[in-house]
């Protein structure tokens, strides 16, 4: 180990690189005249010893903002290369395959634990790996250049997103604010004693279940009819949310059809309410409507998450009152 190391720092003592920042990006390349990598990573270190944990702290927000850009930049792509069969179509597929990959993933791990063991469950995750890589590697020869993610000055402006996208986000807002979260779900049919653990689960099944049943057929119908199918998101939402308040009275199949209706709401949001941004937007302004719209869904969400963790031990009828005005509310403004 300690050779290994040797040879490392080594290795590393030879490099020498250029970094070089251009607006928001960085550049870093190797220059014989540059400046010495051991020398930047002694320098770093030395820092951290210091209590200068600044540099810890802009590491992981970094992390994170990398998975976000990394959703950002699927959706923008997304609804570009899907123009030809229909956007809704597009986002209905993707959301299909991602739902069949979340069930068979788990699924293919615990039967390779449960025959072979550890070692082989995991090298057996090198199947779905390789075929992954195999569509992007076909994904790029069928589109080698997307215009979408052209870069180009980096400049932010929220001119040009038009009265109509900004109506669009306040009732998405109120739909995220009015629609229960799962972990609100989950915790409140144990708190109420509706349901066990294990049929806690299978209700979730049953959501991504229809989530994913939904998800092609509920696209089909947004290129035929666009818009009018975002009534869908509120109605559904409103239904699931009155079943779950009332689920302790109502009993368990209610629990089931309850997570049925919510799979309905997340489709549409993972489906025709991504799609139909794309075409509210010009091309030029898709990624900054899609951050925007992940911003945004993301902090009323959870604000929503917490209203409700309150309202439900309260009052249910508070708690009704409530989903309908948010919800009532997003569909009006539709």
């Amino acid at each position: 180990m300690k050779e290994r190391a040797y040879e490392a720092k080594k290795a590393r003592d030879g490099i020498k690189i250029r970094v070089k920042i251009i607006g928001n990006r960085i550049k870093v390349r190797r220059y014989d005249e540059g400046e010495d990598l051991s020398a930047i990573i002694k320098n770093l270190f030395s820092r951290f010893k210091e209590g200068e944990v600044e540099e810890v702290r802009h590491i992981r927000v970094t992390s994170e903002m990398s998975h976000i850009h990394a959703a950002i930049l699927e959706d923008v792509i997304l609804a570009e290369v899907s123009e030809d069969i229909g956007k809704g179509k597009g986002f209905g597929i993707h959301e299909l395959l991602d739902q069949l990959g979340a069930i068979a993933g788990p699924l293919l791990v615990s039967v390779m634990i449960t025959l072979y063991g550890y070692r082989i469950a995991f090298l057996s995750l090198l199947a779905p790996a390789f075929i992954s890589m195999s569509f992007v590697t076909a994904a790029y020869m069928l589109y080698p250049r997307l215009k979408s993610v052209e870069l180009s000055p980096p400049k932010i402006s929220f001119r040009g997103l038009g009265r109509g996208f900004y109506i669009y986000i306040l009732s998405m807002t109120l739909l995220s604010l009015g629609y229960v979260h799962w972990m609100n779900v989950s915790y409140f049919l144990k708190y109420w004693n509706t349901l066990t653990d294990s049929e806690i689960a299978l209700a979730y099944m049953v959501a991504m279940l229809t989530d994913a049943a939904i998800a092609i057929p509920i696209g089909v119908l947004y290129d035929k009819v666009k818009f009018k199918t975002l009534y869908i998101a509120p109605t559904s939402a409103l239904l699931a949310t009155i079943l779950f308040i009332y689920t302790p009275t109502l009993g368990k199949p209610i629990a089931y059809a309850m997570a049925g209706l919510w799979g309905v709401t997340m489709g549409c949001f993972e489906t025709i309410m991504r799609a139909s941004i794309a075409d509210v937007l010009p091309q030029e302004k898709r990624a900054l409507g899609y951050g925007v719209y992940g911003l945004i869904y993301g902090i009323t969400w959870t604000v929503g998450s917490f209203i409700y963790s309150y309202i439900l031990l309260v009052s249910s009828i508070i708690a009704t009152l409530y989903a309908i005005i948010t919800l009532v509310a997003s569909a009006l403004l539709i």
